[in-house]
C-alpha cells in the first residue's frame, strides 16, 4: 500500500491548502479531515464553504459524491460475511477506493476471509493516515506562510489548486517552513 499512500500525499496537500484557502483554521482543517473521510468530499465541502453555500447543500452534495461507496459495499459484502460483526463494522469505516481495490483483489485471489480482512484492515489504516498527515503539514505551512496563527490563506480566486500553486511558487514562502 506504500505506492498508494505516497500517491495520496499530494491529494492531502490539495485538501489542506483548499481548506486554508476557504478560511479554515488549522484546527478547522484537521477537524474536517477527521469528520469527512473522502478526499473528494473534503474538496467539495471546502469549495462550497468558501462561497457561502448553506450547510444542507454541502451535506447533500457530499452525500451524492459518496454514493459510490454503496456499490463498493455491495461488492465486498459477500467476502466479509464470514467475519464477526465487529470486524465488518471496522472495515466498513476504512472503505476507500484504494482499500477496496486492494481488498477485492486479495479476496478474489482466494484468500481466506480472516487473511483478506487483515489485508483490508492494514490497507485501510495506512490509507487513513497518509492524507491526514499531509493535510496537517500543509495546514501548518499555510498558516506560517500567511503569518497568521489562526487563519488560513487569503482566498486566491477559484480555490484549492491556485492556493497550492501560490504556496509552492510564492517567493517568500516554501513548504520547508512547516
Amino acid at each position: 500500500m506504500l505506492p498508494a499512500c505516497v500517491g495520496l500525499v499530494p491529494f492531502g496537500l490539495v485538501c489542506g491548502v483548499g481548506a486554508a484557502a476557504a478560511g479554515a483554521t488549522i484546527w478547522g482543517a484537521l477537524g474536517m479531515s477527521a469528520i469527512i473521510f473522502s478526499g473528494a468530499a473534503q474538496i467539495i465541502a471546502a469549495q462550497l464553504l468558501a462561497v457561502g453555500a448553506p450547510i444542507a447543500v454541502i451535506v447533500l452534495t457530499c452525500f451524492v459524491a459518496g454514493l459510490r461507496f454503496l456499490m463498493y459495499s455491495a461488492a465486498i459484502a459477500p467476502y466479509l460475511r464470514p467475519l464477526p460483526p465487529r470486524w465488518q463494522q471496522a472495515l466498513a469505516f476504512l472503505l476507500t477506493d484504494q482499500a477496496f481495490a486492494a481488498a477485492i483483489r486479495r479476496f478474489d485471489a482466494g484468500a481466506d476471509p480472516r487473511a483478506g480482512g487483515l489485508h483490508f484492515l492494514g490497507a485501510g489504516f495506512a490509507l487513513l493516515r497518509a492524507p491526514h498527515a499531509a493535510r496537517h503539514l500543509v495546514g501548518r505551512g499555510a498558516l506560517i506562510c500567511t503569518g497568521r496563527s489562526g487563519g488560513g490563506l487569503r482566498h486566491t480566486g477559484t480555490g484549492g489548486l491556485q492556493a497550492v500553486v501560490r504556496l509552492a511558487f510564492h517567493g517568500s514562502c516554501s513548504i520547508s517552513k512547516a
